[in-house]
């Protein structure tokens, strides 16, 4: 019985050109589906309004707070009163230049380390908290004809919709 011999070819390692451009051309469009699919502007604006939402009802437990202590009136720390009559059915940014939406030192720092402010990409916008005397947040307050009080923030999702409400 004889034995077979076979001619080995010596074996090349590596890629050919067609093998690596299809490679390529897989990993691109896997690539471009992922990149569509996740939107990273839409992820970091659902992000934005998430803060936003966590804001508002920060701000809205706040006066809850602030409210519930005092017997149904808002205190400020230098003695002073909220007065709830100027937001009734209007509402006012919570800004330190609004006659009727400065509320940080009714809150501040009793009831909030920092008043929190809207997370806009925008700096145009210049929302930021220095101080209880110099602050913009991006928000408003106000209060409905059921003696209710809302907190709300535009949404950057929906920016024609109904917004980001809080409301007790």
């Amino acid at each position: 019985m004889k034995k077979k011999h076979f001619v080995s070819r010596s074996l090349q390692s590596g890629l050919t050109l067609i093998e690596l451009l299809v490679v390529m051309g897989i990993i691109s469009i896997l690539a471009s589906v992922t990149i569509v699919a996740v939107n990273p502007a839409h992820q970091f604006a659902l992000a934005r309004d998430s803060q936003r939402t966590a804001n508002v009802a920060a701000i809205l437990d706040a006066i809850d707070q602030n409210m519930t202590e005092h017997g149904g009136a808002m205190i400020c720390n230098d003695g002073s009163s909220f007065d709830f009559s100027k937001i009734t059915g209007n509402a006012q940014k919570i800004q330190s230049d609004s006659a009727s939406g400065d509320i940080a030192k009714c809150l501040v720092p009793t009831y909030l380390p920092v008043l929190p402010f809207d997370p806009s990409p925008d700096p145009s916008n210049n929302y930021h908290y220095t101080s209880y005397t110099d602050y913009k947040t991006g928000y408003q307050v106000f209060k409905n004809e059921s003696n209710r009080i809302m907190v709300s923030a535009v949404s950057e999702i929906s920016p024609g919709g109904n917004g980001i409400v809080a409301v007790r």
